[in-house]
């Protein structure tokens, strides 16, 4: 193959085979046929060309599969540090506390009195988030003692 190019060259320049002395051109060209051999690019009589197209999809998919691996091999040790302080948070912001409908075992849409003495902190901050004096809390008011309860201050 060497010498095909070199044939085709015109002018005072020589070919970069010209360049090798013979000894080292014969040891070359054997070392590059028996490459070939080797991946199946060439047989006995003559070297079978792979498509142009076909290597340059096989290159561009190798060299994605080579970007996949090393963007997950640079994430990994941020990944591995990052998750188990996410799981601590979740499960430090993870409601202590009974929500509305649970709380209100009647379904009326209000909490009385009774209901909240299932919630001892509730049942404590009552009258304060209680706005109109009627022995219940709906919605607002159970939203406002629970504020109460987190660290709000009282009237």
């Amino acid at each position: 193959m060497l010498k095909r190019r070199a044939a085709r060259q015109s002018g005072p320049t020589l070919s970069r085979a010209a360049e090798f002395p013979a000894r080292w051109r014969t040891t070359i060209s054997r070392a590059g046929t028996t490459l070939a051999r080797a991946v199946g690019y060439y047989n006995d009589t003559h070297e079978i060309p792979m498509n142009r197209r076909l290597r340059q999809d096989r290159n561009a998919f190798l060299l994605l599969l080579g970007t996949v691996y090393m963007a997950l091999m640079c994430a990994l040790p941020i990944v591995s540090t990052t998750l188990p302080k996410l799981n601590a948070l979740k499960a430090s912001t993870a409601p202590s506390h009974p929500t509305f409908d649970q709380l209100d075992r009647n379904a009326d849409g209000y909490v009385n009195r009774y209901e909240a003495a299932a919630y001892p902190e509730l049942d404590a901050v009552f009258n304060d988030a209680d706005r109109r004096p009627d022995g219940r809390l709906d919605r607002a008011e159970f939203a406002k003692g629970l504020a109460l309860i987190n660290g709000g201050s009282r009237p």
